[in-house]
């Protein structure tokens, strides 16, 4: 009596883990890669997770949803792989290219996901869901921006590849998607970028400049002044160009960069130095005018 109570309270038990799990493996039956999954990267203490597949498109995309709400990114990964193979017909596939993408996003594989991102808004540019394609892509390129560290030279003075890829990116979003629900990160991420490629611009213009290499100099201000979509154009950069020019001897550039000042920052302090420093340059000496052979007496 004893034993056959045992036995029956672990049926109870069993029935009741079977019907109360949320079997999102469903039933953990496949561990191998399948054809077409070799895509799936695996990073440090990553493991590929068993799964498996169902009978319809839709059941293994609300199998693949529900591990992706539970943060099993791994698992989601397999199921929308899967679909792609299985069901690349299906409204579903398209579905799963841009959730393939979220979930390199969430693992953190930066590179692996915006090639995903950018190979979704290539392959279907008209689709809805390009805005947060477009977002996270630009996102996964600023966590490729290196940071810096107090042992090595300040981030600024490095290459600057990673931080104008993530700048491009950004930009393509937000002068494109301007009222999307991301827009306000989105532009608080360009507004960082864009003062790191500013500071290495200055960075950059003030070597010119110690070196006494003007036009260099010049150079690296106008990029500051007209390559970052206003962003760094004030009154003192501009200032600062009207005394290059001056030095160069080139008054009527100096002359233009003022009449920016004039229309953009009246009322300025900068402005009225600008018109300072130009109205002292020395004008360039005039011709003498030919003398005529007319009013000069025949001695013959």
């Amino acid at each position: 009596m004893r034993l056959s109570r045992i036995a029956g309270l672990a049926v109870v038990l069993l029935h009741g883990c079977a019907t109360t799990s949320p079997d999102i493996d469903g039933g953990g039956s496949q561990v191998d890669p399948l054809p077409g999954e070799g895509a799936i990267a695996l990073g440090r203490g990553e493991a590929l997770p068993a799964f498996t597949p169902q009978a319809t498109a839709a059941q293994n995309y609300a199998m693949a949803e529900r591990a992706l709400g539970a943060k099993r990114y791994l698992l989601a990964q397999r199921f929308y792989y899967f679909i792609r193979r299985k069901f690349p017909y299906s409204r579903y596939a398209i579905l799963s290219d841009l959730r393939i993408a979220d979930c390199l996003f969430e693992r953190e594989r930066w590179i692996e996901s915006i090639d995903a991102y950018q190979t979704f808004i290539r392959l279907h540019p008209t689709h809805e869901k390009v805005p947060n394609a477009m977002f996270r892509a630009g996102k996964a390129n600023y966590e490729l921006v290196p940071t810096d560290w107090f042992f090595l030279p300040p981030s600024h003075e490095k290459d600057q590849k990673s931080v104008r890829a993530t700048a491009k990116a950004l930009s393509a979003y937000v002068e494109r998607f301007p009222q999307h629900e991301n827009i306000e990160e989105g532009s608080k991420l360009l507004a960082k970028v864009r003062s790191r490629l500013l500071a290495h611009e200055r960075y950059a213009a003030d070597f010119y400049k110690r070196l006494g290499k003007l036009k260099g100099y010049l150079g690296r201000l106008e990029r500051m002044k007209n390559g970052f979509g206003g962003y760094g154009r004030d009154a003192a950069l501009l200032l600062e160009i009207v005394g290059v020019y001056i030095e160069l001897g080139e008054g009527d550039k100096a002359r233009a960069v003022v009449q920016e000042l004039e229309k953009d920052f009246p009322e300025t302090k900068e402005l009225a130095k600008a018109q300072e420093l130009v109205g002292e340059m020395v004008p360039p000496p005039t011709a003498a005018a030919p003398v005529s052979t007319d009013a000069i007496p025949d001695e013959g």
